[in-house]
């Protein structure tokens, strides 16, 4: 019997392209594939431009808790002994479950696989590849335990891999902390990479569409996303940062770098104490956040 692959979508305001992204599941090589689509609370009714599609798509309604929480739910209904998460302005080329099917069933060690993926801008045109943008080239490893490649940031967009369902529920859900929005397919791919081996499968098998206003767009925004992940990270995976020695270090002390720096800037002295000392503590040789450190102690001293 054909395994099936369970496809999950999460959707939101997405009416104008959620047919794109539904119709490329569906017209997949694979024969054995189920679509879900959960919409997060939509205002443009989403779920009407998929009337009339033919094949096995399913959908819920939720309110709105954003895409952690639907991707969550999606899961909960989900019956395939494979699982891909594709965002609805996104969509996969015609053989991308096929291959990655076959190579998940001929490497039993392997837990979950990903291909290379190009960037489009709305109109369509290619921007560049993943492996371009993320210089896959000079990385030290694509396959196998990706926890030191993926803890500097991550290179693998979230409709890239296919997952084995039970290593899904091994390591838990999509974090649907507010803060972590945006990064809750990072902060999955790190708990994924500590306990699970990865294949990469080279060819583009995937679209990724770059849209004005993304949660990608705002730099300011991203920073502090960037930010609690890597708290929440260095809280749950102190043994492999340490063991990244020098570079782990210099991460998490750039992190705190980060925080000290915006609250000196916003002049609230006291609590930029913490994170500085942190990240003194982490990597001691950076002049700037000494200087930053004594400032903030000269300026309590003489009353800001």
């Amino acid at each position: 019997m054909t395994p099936l692959v369970s496809v999950i979508i999460p959707a939101y305001n997405a009416r104008a392209w959620i047919r794109t992204a539904v119709g490329s599941v569906l017209d997949q090589t694979y024969p054995a594939v189920e679509v879900i689509v959960a919409d997060d609370g939509s205002t443009d009714d989403t779920l009407g431009a998929l009337a009339g599609l033919q094949g096995g798509v399913r959908s819920l309604r939720l309110a709105n808790r954003g895409p952690a929480a639907a991707r969550n739910a999606g899961l909960a209904l989900a019956r395939g002994k494979y699982i891909m998460f594709l965002d609805a302005d996104d969509w996969i080329f015609r053989d991308k479950l096929r291959r990655q099917v076959a190579c998940l069933a001929g490497t039993p060690g392997i837990s979950w696989v990903y291909c290379d993926v190009t960037y489009l801008d709305e109109n369509g045109q290619h921007l560049y590849l993943a492996s371009e943008h993320f210089k896959y080239a000079s990385r030290s490893r694509l396959s196998g335990v990706l926890f030191p490649e993926l803890f500097p940031g991550n290179f693998i967009p979230i409709h890239a891999p296919l997952f084995r369902r039970q290593c899904l529920e091994v390591v838990g859900l999509f974090d649907e902390d507010p803060q972590l929005v945006g990064v809750e397919d990072w902060d999955l791919l790190l708990r994924l990479s500590v306990s699970t081996s990865a294949a990469y499968i080279s060819e583009v098998l995937a679209a990724c569409v770059l849209r004005h206003g993304s949660l990608s767009a705002d730099p300011a925004a991203r920073a502090r996303r960037r930010f609690h992940l890597l708290e929440k990270a260095a809280r749950m995976f102190p043994a492999q940062i340490r063991a990244l020695g020098w570079r782990g270090r210099r991460i998490v002390a750039n992190n705190h770098n980060w925080f000290g720096y915006r609250l000196y800037h916003e002049r609230r002295w006291t609590e930029a104490l913490a994170p500085l000392r942190a990240s003194l503590r982490a990597w001691p040789w950076q002049g700037r956040a000494w200087w930053y450190l004594g400032s903030a102690r000269l300026r309590l001293v003489l009353g800001g």
